[in-house]
């Protein structure tokens, strides 16, 4: 019996240890997956990769108390990165004091509108850290919201009846048809005050931008004080670029201003913020993920512009990014002969334009990507500007030159008329056109006609050559004082 109990003894010891042996197994295998699964980034000034949070961490690691937990509420050193597409890339270096071990941050002062799959973090200068989990909490900033929060607490408000400031408790927010409203104890009394009243809850005013928050969660090999950069992505800081066109009087020289619209639509005040336009549009797509994880885009060193800006909080900002002053453009006579003017055969009058010509933008410096961007056109007269049009500049990139024309001349005449209409058949007619255009200059001239229609049709029997183009049109030179008559005949569709 003795020698029994002590088998049984013996295995249930053996157990003991070979539990013992398995779970100290088991955790050293979880804290290594850990450590494998720390967020790492490769940053090369480009918008950051997306990180993965990585929730599963080891027992013994919750469990084990934070030696440092620190709030750290003002905003670092920041830049940003703004896209064209809409997105900006902020990093934000907050400076943190950390003990070795486990270490406990609350980061606040964040940008409205951070897009949390973006956030990455690291230490760019000294120290080296390992982020096991993080968490980034987003609040409601509504008033309402932010009071209703605050239920029991001291509040400020202004007075309707005095206009000044006052102070009480807040005891709940009634809502009603007319809006929100805030009821609130003050000397015994009772206010229903409209929550935009409501100024401030203690000392906290209630326009600040300190609610989102970022509790991170990491370990230090070190006690230091180090740098721990924080990028993320948000879409609340944006830019548009456009061209201004400065045409002078006599159509001989255009100034061309390249400028930024930087739109920071926060609530957060931008303060000598070194600020990089990007005019290029970031590459994202489904091919660009792998893994759930996006890869790093990339950043053409063409098309920087790095200024040093301030813009209050939602409000916008104009930046001249680059100008190119006493450009010689092309002069050209446009002349549009529309459909609609063929249905006599009366000899009609048809404008000619001044179509101003920019040629080699390239060339001039200016490598802004022309997708979403515009042009502005303005006409000096006796020295005083103009508008005269506004372009998509996504039109202006054929042959590498803006083309764009600027109200009448009389220069060139131009008189259209149909010699002759033929039915076809059930669907298809036929017109005889003459046109006489004269030169009046004293100089040559180059004249560019266009058949201007969205109709079907084509251009038969003509005394010219076609140019290849969107619509039927071809150019014809003009000695001083001459003049030509084209013959051509158009078949359309009815």
């Amino acid at each position: 019996m003795r020698n029994f109990l002590s088998i049984v003894f013996f295995i249930y010891v053996f157990s003991l240890f070979a539990d013992d042996v398995q779970h100290k197994q088991a955790t050293s295998e979880s804290v290594e997956s850990i450590e494998n699964a720390v967020a790492k980034i490769d940053h090369n000034d480009s918008i950051p990769q997306i990180v993965r949070k990585e929730k599963t961490i080891g027992k013994e690691k919750l469990q084990t108390k934070a030696k440092s937990i620190k709030i750290i509420k003002d905003k670092g050193a920041i830049s940003l990165i703004c896209y064209k597409g809409g997105v900006c890339h902020v990093k934000d270096t907050r400076t943190v004091d950390t003990f070795s071990g486990l270490n406990e941050v609350i980061i606040e002062s964040f940008y409205p509108g951070v897009i949390e799959e973006s956030l990455s973090f690291r230490t760019p200068k000294n120290g080296k850290i390992s982020v096991f989990n993080y968490q980034f909490s987003k609040k409601d900033l509504s008033r309402e919201q932010l009071l209703l929060s605050a239920v029991g607490d001291e509040v400020f408000f202004q007075s309707s009846e005095s206009n000044k400031l006052e102070k009480g408790r807040l005891l709940n927010i009634s809502r009603e048809k007319d809006g929100s409203l805030a009821i609130i104890e003050s000397d015994h009394k009772c206010f229903l005050v409209p929550i935009n009243q409501c100024l401030a809850v203690g000392e906290k005013a209630l326009n600040s931008s300190d609610r989102d928050s970022l509790h991170l969660f990491f370990e230090s090999p070190d006690s230091k004080k180090i740098d721990i950069e924080i990028s993320y992505l948000t879409a609340n800081i944006h830019w548009k670029h456009v061209f201004i066109v400065d045409v002078f009087e006599k159509l001989d020289r255009v100034d061309i201003f390249s400028k930024a619209f930087l739109k920071n639509d926060t609530d957060c005040d931008l303060e000598n913020i070194n600020i990089t336009f990007n005019s290029f549009f970031p590459a994202l797509s489904s091919s660009d993920c792998k893994d759930g994880v996006l890869k790093p885009l990339k950043n053409s060193s063409a098309g920087k512009y790095v200024r040093n800006l301030s813009v209050k909080r939602n409000s916008s900002s104009v930046c001249m990014l680059r100008s190119v002053k006493e450009q010689k453009p092309k002069l050209e006579y446009l002349v549009k002969i529309s459909t609609k003017i063929l249905n006599s055969d009366l000899l009609k009058e048809v404008p000619v334009g001044n179509l101003l010509i920019i040629e080699n933008v390239e060339k001039l410096g200016i490598d802004v990507d022309f997708h979403d961007s515009e042009l502005f056109v303005f006409h000096r007269i006796n020295n005083e500007q103009f508008f005269s049009g506004k372009y998509s500049l996504s039109s202006f990139t054929k042959d590498n030159a803006f083309i764009f024309e600027i109200g009448t001349t009389n220069d060139i005449t131009a008189q259209v008329q149909q010699t002759d209409f033929r039915k076809l058949s059930e669907k298809q007619s036929e017109y005889g056109v003459r046109v006489n255009i004269q030169n009046n200059k004293s100089t040559e001239s180059n004249v560019m006609i266009v058949m201007d229609t969205d109709l079907m049709w084509a251009v038969t029997k003509k005394n010219f050559e076609l140019q290849k183009d969107n619509k039927p049109s071809w150019r014809i030179n003009l000695k001083p004082n001459e003049s030509k008559e084209l013959h051509f005949r158009i078949r359309m569709s009815n």
